[in-house]
């Protein structure tokens, strides 16, 4: 296999390959109020739209990064979906969990209808979350026998058996908006979550972090011990091989510990000892391959009756390098690919079996994620029990318009599309509605004549509070100054004053507009003074080309005018100065 066969990326949305295929996709937008400024997604006007764009029976968003008071109806009463949405109870812009199920046709396959039916749904990993319908916890829900159906159950023992501390800790966690649990027919639990990374590397970070993942695949033993079948989708925020980690290859070349192949489907054969020991080089990525099947063939599996879940994308894709799903929005990464796969879809055995196709979807924008999905050939797929007529009376309570009671008023999207106009109720009158911030008013447009006589100009504020010192008639008279020096500027001396001026970014050898930075090191003088650079990284930033580390640095050898430019920075450098 090549190169370029091992780093290929689709550039379309994949062709469901029968009828009766289910497709799964997961995707952290990192902001759904901002998804629709960037192409495809420009193109659509509502969220059913960005849905049906990706043609998914059920589509899990991670960072949604809403307030209760930003979900409407635009996104929680959806024209083609069902909505389930949870957002942080007291953290702002923050995580949020979106899952989003197709609502079936009456041209839908029987199996997929029945693939489509939500019996129980439920908010929260660890099931201390009050069961709003009752007053309850999950918990305690499942031990009356009058709510003992509708829990989907399989809660992790942490949240029973640990003291009050702990389980104050754990329920903090939930909520933080990470997860929402859905029970399909069939038997089969869907969990979407948006797992915490401790990006600030504290020690208490550290530890919720650990304390979520283990309460996350202990519910998934115990739900599978309880004859389920479990789908896992998110943002996993750990990577499970060395070959998903792109800073980790490049910082092991640079150090010597890693060798690069000429040929890179050996990589994984020539470091062998390497990819071993990164699965368990940090506490929660031997938490994550203590449930997780490897796939790299290299690991001879003693624990392998412990693990339930398979990396659906990997199975499918096998080791296909540079496959990422997340970049550095920061340092520009992605369009050398330099980035990390953290975006999983796991499933248990019996599904695996019926996925017919998994991938990611690079090309689509919008976020510093890209979206991933996995196809399930459903009809292939048999179980034990048919759940269809016990949907409404269990989950309707946490649907999206219901859970947050949107039964009246306008969504978002409304103000983005034209009413339908409606005929006056006679000829003499039309009634207008007037919106502001708060209230609708009746306006009543009959003639209306005024008793002052209108003019052509407009009252000046003063003229309120000053009395006037020469009548209409005599400013009338006064004749206009003429400007004697008119000032006329052409396009091209626009252009070069935009150009000049401290606002105006620069463009680079790549004919792009340039990136304006700081300098953070060096000598005090220029400490903080800012520069335009181009845009695009370095050489160094990537183990994937042929350039040393030593001879990459575009900073440092910058190219000549004369050199013809590549796809990494063009050395382009220019103090940002005022004019």
């Amino acid at each position: 296999m090549s190169q370029d066969d091992l780093t290929s990326i689709p550039n379309t949305i994949h062709t469901k390959k029968s009828s009766s295929t289910l497709r799964l996709i997961s995707f952290n937008v990192n902001g759904i109020k901002t998804l629709r400024n960037y192409h495809p997604w420009t193109t659509t006007p509502t969220y059913n739209d960005v849905l049906k764009y990706m043609n998914g029976d059920i589509i899990t968003f991670q960072e949604l990064k809403l307030q209760r008071s930003d979900i409407d109806l635009g996104i929680a009463d959806l024209k083609d979906y069902i909505s389930f949405i949870t957002v942080p109870v007291s953290k702002k812009g923050y995580s949020g969990v979106g899952v989003f199920i197709r609502k079936p046709t009456s041209t839908d396959d029987y199996c997929i209808k029945r693939s489509l039916t939500v019996v129980r749904a439920e908010e929260g990993i660890t099931g201390l979350l009050e069961y709003k319908k009752t007053g309850l916890s999950y918990i305690e829900a499942s031990t009356v026998e009058k709510y003992k159906s509708d829990c989907i159950g399989g809660y992790p023992k942490h949240s029973i058996d640990q003291d009050e501390r702990d389980k104050n800790t754990m329920k903090k966690i939930d909520t933080e908006g990470r997860c929402i649990l859905v029970e399909l027919s069939y038997d089969v639990v869907i969990i979407s979550v948006y797992c915490p990374a401790n990006s600030m590397g504290t020690e208490e970070g550290e530890n919720g972090r650990l304390l979520f993942l283990s309460c996350l695949f202990e519910r998934i033993r115990s739900l599978k011990q309880m004859g389920k079948e479990v789908i896992l989708m998110g943002d996993i925020n750990v990577c499970v091989d060395l070959i998903d980690s792109d800073e980790t290859i490049k910082c092991g070349l640079n150090e010597g510990l890693l060798k690069k192949p000429e040929d890179l489907s050996n990589f994984e054969k020539e470091n062998t000892k390497a990819c071993i020991e990164f699965k368990s080089s940090s506490e929660a990525r031997s938490l994550l391959n203590s449930i997780v099947f490897d796939t790299t063939g290299l690991v001879k599996d003693k624990d392998k009756d412990q693990k339930l879940l398979f990396d659906s994308t990997r199975e499918i894709q096998g080791r296909r390098m540079k496959m990422y799903t997340v970049w550095n929005t920061f340092k520009n990464t992605r369009p050398l690919n330099v980035g990390s796969r953290i975006d999983l879809i796991l499933v248990t055995e019996k599904l695996m079996k019926v996925v017919n196709q998994a991938d990611i979807w690079a090309h689509l924008h919008g976020s510093d994620h890209c979206p991933i999905f996995t196809d399930f050939e459903v009809c292939d797929f048999s179980s034990a029990q048919d759940q269809y007529s016990s949907y409404k009376d269990k989950t309707n309570w946490l649907e999206a318009k219901t859970f947050y009671e949107l039964h009246t008023g306008r969504s978002i999207d409304s103000f983005f599309t034209k009413g339908s106009s409606t005929k006056p109720k006679s000829k003499n009158t039309q009634i207008k509605l007037v919106n502001d911030s708060t209230t609708k008013r009746r306006i009543d447009t009959d003639p209306h004549v005024s008793r002052k006589k209108p003019t052509n100009e407009q009252q000046r504020i003063s003229n309120f509070f000053f009395k006037p010192t020469t009548t209409k008639q005599e400013v009338e008279e006064v004749k206009p100054t003429k400007i004697k020096d008119s000032v006329k500027m052409s396009v091209s001396d626009f252009k070069s004053m935009l150009q000049n001026s401290s606002s105006s970014a620069p463009c680079c050898k790549h004919k792009e507009v340039c990136s304006l930075r700081s300098v953070k090191k060096g000598s005090s003088q220029n400490l903080g003074k800012k520069f335009w650079c181009c845009a695009r990284v370095s050489k160094h930033e990537t183990w994937h080309s042929d350039v040393q580390p030593s001879d990459a640095d575009s900073n440092s050898q910058p190219q000549s005018q004369d050199q013809e430019v590549d796809e990494f920075n063009c050395g382009y450098f220019k103090w940002a100065s005022k004019v």
